[in-house]
């Protein structure tokens, strides 16, 4: 394990796979993000703690720093983190202009850190041989080199195709050529928005005559990324699609003259062997060792350049100040004071007679008014106006461009969104000056306002409510309500701690009750509402609480989907297999019709038939052994082990007889019971010295751990099912199947598509119809998003089950409360009718997970696998297993009332 120790900030789109590496690696010693959740999970995944940017900073044990925050904060992280003494990995663009990217660089060797721009692909085996190739003069003299880089989506908002996919050509092409460029010309094309190009190419010339052009867009019907380097003795390409044998091919392609004319002769390619490793292990790697070394590093600060010297011009984000940099949990930058007032930038106004409280920050460029109060701890962004005569209460914070005029008073704790608008009259007009007609509006105590709404003067804003982004409001606001629309219209309610409030208007973050007192009037829930909240029934698995949070993001993809008329496979499919994939960390992703499916074509792929022995435990789903039996092989039953997976014991003895009794075994479907992924490395010494493939049956673990490994990367294919009430669950059938075998994966899809070969009527094998509706993948796509919370909320309840009835109750997984999905939780209870009678008069539904084993159904009866070796525990299994109610949005409340009426079940036991 290495000694050197790093911190990493930002843990999202490409944060969480440094965070992966570095954890691997064994130097990841912390992490931070923006939003502290996604951190504390992310913490929890890979065995480190979660911390704060100033704690990351603080900490002497942390030697460097890994940066993937939004570009835009860059320069502001990386100097601060070089100034604290740490060495800096920034993801790239090093930052968004070249006098930040300066400023960085010019930090970094002030303080004698070592500091690098991660450009994922100058570390890339396959590129290293063919730079090696150019160096070595295999090419000979350089004519030219292009680059495509194309794909369908990821379409961003704040910057063009050319910041976000060419600084990766631009950095390969000068590291190949070796001198900068003497002139660079861009053209971009925008389809999508006025503003962003989505497709853009670049020219690039040299002094020694080589040119370079790139060609990059997220708007092509592939994807391609190609990398075509032209000398006057061969070519190379360098094609990241291609199979890892053939990503590097080489053409001894020649051009002779005939007659005066040039006439080609071509040549087959043929393929250079690069030993196989992973360019971003290779790239953290890298940085390690110069930390350790203190020695310079390939991408460097000159990489400044890649990102900002050569470009026509800023990206979006740059442009305008509709776009400020997103809010990073860092350290109050030291900044010039107006004198009297310390925490008020210097070209901040503070008209005399104006009070302001200790501890509030007021940014550059506002201005209070005479006669005007600001609270203590408050903050007032860039560009805000105060006053005059106005009042601000204690802790509220008002964001950027925001006026806050005379007769608008702000209570305490007042949140108002990016330019957000008070008026303080009904019928301006520039000629006609009304002061006398000013009508006061009050926003009562903890009340937040979205971005760009309205208030129209002379409403008061109940405490707590919550104004849409775009509303304007021209009523009164009753406390707590949900504003939308234009007139704003209350379409919920809000908790105190900024929650959505669902059915039993209890706040997910808190336990708190609300009770409705009249049409528009919430209250918090006192003791006299107590029989309310005892007879108000608990979800068993809430399936439709999550749409509070991002259901906007499903309708929009559903919508997509309907517009475009493409209802089967289709972009957003594509789009949701790339996705697992990364999320599951496998090589590829396969999705399907169901779990029932994905668990189906791995088995046609195999080969599986009549006369095959397959060994499946029988405490679990039908679908397990069913797929076996539907292709003529025979499901031979394992007992479960005591956290009722697959007993490996068990299994080895059924290998043994089902050999015995003249079946010729062939695989291993071990199933993760309840999110609990089975012991693979165990199972993989029983199957292996018989060569059976291991395929796991993860149904109800996706998004599970077995150690450091997640669920996906653990057996030799994976199927895992999005039935509604899996932990992620899309709004029907749907399945998929997870490999670490690219070429295995092809095979399945073209089983899915009834065996499809190179074009539609081509069928090369026998397949089914399997492929995943792209209405489903639609849905599945923001849920995986929002998957990784939802993930640590179940394992939050687990926790909280098994602190409570731990003492109490036999819990067979109790030890997994950290890396289980957590698609039930169940308990082992004697007398289980009496303790689901007790339960339901409380009002806590409870589920039998499973009421009898597979070898004791009819569909099985009379099989030769149903008694080749002893399934006590399985059996006994099924007479005493009991699910309690799990899903991401219980609440403290509910949890609390699901323990106490599990605790006080009287059973002969007690």
């Amino acid at each position: 394990m290495t000694t050197t120790r790093i911190g990493v900030a930002g843990c999202g789109y490409w944060g969480k796979n440094l965070v992966r590496v570095t954890a691997e690696i064994g130097a990841l010693e912390a992490v931070c993000d923006a939003d502290p959740a996604v951190a504390q999970a992310m913490a929890e995944t890979h065995g480190v703690r979660a911390a704060t940017w100033a704690e990351l900073l603080a900490d002497p044990a942390i030697d460097g720093v890994m940066i993937a925050a939004p570009a835009a904060l860059h320069r502001e992280l990386a100097v601060e983190a070089v100034q604290a003494g740490k060495h800096i990995f920034v993801e790239k663009p090093l930052a968004l202009t070249l006098a930040d990217a300066d400023a960085i660089v010019a930090a970094a060797a002030a303080a004698d850190r070592v500091c690098m721009v991660g450009h994922l692909l100058q570390y890339h085996p396959v590129f290293e041989a063919l730079k090696a190739l150019v160096d070595g003069g295999e090419l000979g003299r350089l004519r030219y080199v292009y680059s495509n880089r194309l794909n369908l989506g990821k379409v961003r908002r704040e910057e063009d195709s050319l910041w976000s996919f060419a600084p990766h050509d631009i950095s390969m092409i000068l590291a190949l050529v070796g001198e900068e460029p003497s002139k660079v010309t861009a053209t971009g094309h925008s389809f999508l928005r006025a503003d962003v190009a989505d497709t853009t190419t670049t020219s690039l010339e040299f002094p020694s005559g080589v040119a370079g052009h790139i060609f990059v867009s997220w708007l092509h019907p592939f994807k391609e990324q190609r990398l075509v380097v032209v000398g006057d003795s061969a070519m190379a390409v360098f094609d990241d699609s291609e199979e890892w044998d053939e990503k590097l091919a080489l053409y001894h392609h020649d051009i002779s003259w005939k007659l005066g004319s040039p006439v080609p002769t071509r040549a087959e390619a043929t393929f250079r062997a690069v030993p196989r490793s992973e360019p971003l292990r290779n790239e953290c790697q890298h940085f390690l060792d110069a930390v350790a070394g203190h020695h310079p590093v390939r991408t460097d600060g000159d990489e400044r350049s890649v990102c900002c010297e050569f470009w026509p011009g800023p990206p979006r984000s740059m442009q305008s100040a509709r776009w400020p940099p997103p809010q990073w949990p860092r350290p109050v930058v030291a900044q010039p004071a107006v004198p009297g007032h310390p925490g008020v930038h210097e070209t901040a106004v503070i008209d005399d007679g104006v009070t302001i409280g200790d501890g509030t920050r007021i940014w550059h460029f506002s201005h209070v008014l005479t006669g005007s109060s600001v609270g203590a701890n408050c903050s007032l962004g860039q560009n805000v106006v105060v006053g005059p005569n106005v009042s601000v209460g204690d802790g509220c914070k008002i964001q950027n461009n925001v006026s806050v005029f005379e007769g608008v008073t702000l209570e305490d704790e007042v949140f108002c969104g990016p330019s957000c608008v008070f008026t303080n009259v009904n019928n301006p007009r520039a000629a006609v000056v009304r002061k006398d007609e000013y009508r006061p509006t009050v926003v009562r105590t903890g009340a937040s306002i979205g971005a760009n709404a309205t208030i129209v003067c002379g409403v008061t804003l109940g405490s707590h409510c919550f104004i849409a982004a775009g509303a304007t409001v021209t009523r009164d606001v009753p406390e707590y309500a949900l504003m939308a629309g234009t007139p704003a219209r209350r379409i919920g309610w809000m908790s105190r701690q900024g929650h959505r409030l669902g059915p039993d208007l209890t706040c997910p973050e808190t336990g708190e009750r609300y009770v409705e007192v009249g049409p528009d009037e919430l209250r918090l829930a006192s003791a006299t509402d107590a029989s309310t909240e005892v007879t108000s029934p608990i979800q068993f698995a809430d399936l439709v609480a999550h749409r509070a949070h991002i259901g906007a993001a499903i309708d929009a993809n559903v919508a997509d989907v309907i517009g475009s008329g493409h209802f089967i496979l289709g972009r957003h499919v594509t789009a949701l297999e790339e996705e697992l994939a990364e999320f599951s960390a496998a090589a590829d992703c396969v999705t399907c019709a169901s779990g029932t499916d994905a668990l189906l074509m791995p088995l046609m792929a195999l080969g599986i038939g009549r006369g095959d022995a397959v060994f499946v435990p029988t405490f679990t789903f039908v679908a397990t052994a069913e797929v076996v039996a539907l292709l003529g092989a025979t499901p031979v039953f394992v007992d479960s082990g005591p956290d009722l997976t697959m007993d490996v014991d068990s299994l080895a003895m059924a290998v043994k007889s089902a050999a015995e009794a003249g079946l010729r075994p062939a695989a291993v479907i071990p199933v993760d019971i309840f999110g609990a992924p089975a012991a693979y490395a165990e199972i993989d010494e029983v199957a292996r010295p018989f060569r059976l493939p291991v395929l796991a049956d993860a149904a109800q673990s996706f998004g599970g751990m077995l150690g450091e490994r997640p669920v996906g990367t653990l057996a030799d294919a994976t199927a895992t099912s999005f039935f509604p009430a899996k932990p992620l669950g899309c709004y029907g059938d749907g399945g998929a199947v997870l490999t670490l075998d690219p070429a295995f994966a092809d095979e399945l899809r073209s089983i899915r598509a009834h065996g499809k070969g190179d074009h539609k009527y081509a069928n090369v094998r026998i397949g089914i119809n399997g492929r995943l509706d792209a209405l489903q993948a639609a849905v599945l796509r923001p849920k995986l998003e929002h998957f990784p919370t939802e993930l640590q909320a179940r394992r939050a309840v687990a926790a909280a089950y098994v602190a409570a009835l731990g003492d109490r109750f036999e819990i067979p997984q109790r030890h997994y409360v950290d890396t289980s999905a957590w698609a039930q939780f169940t308990l082992l209870v004697d007398e289980r009718d009496r303790f689901i009678a007790h339960l339901k008069s409380w009002g806590v539904p409870t589920a039998i997970y499973y009421p009898a084993a597979l070898h004791a159904q009819p569909a099985f009866a009379g099989s030769v696998g149903n008694s080749l070796v002893d399934l006590d525990r399985a059996t006994a299994a099924c007479e005493r297993a009991v699910s309690l109610p799990m899903h991401p949005y219980l609440t403290t409340g509910e949890i609390g009332r699901i323990v106490d009426a599990a605790l006080s079940f009287k059973g002969e036991e007690s």
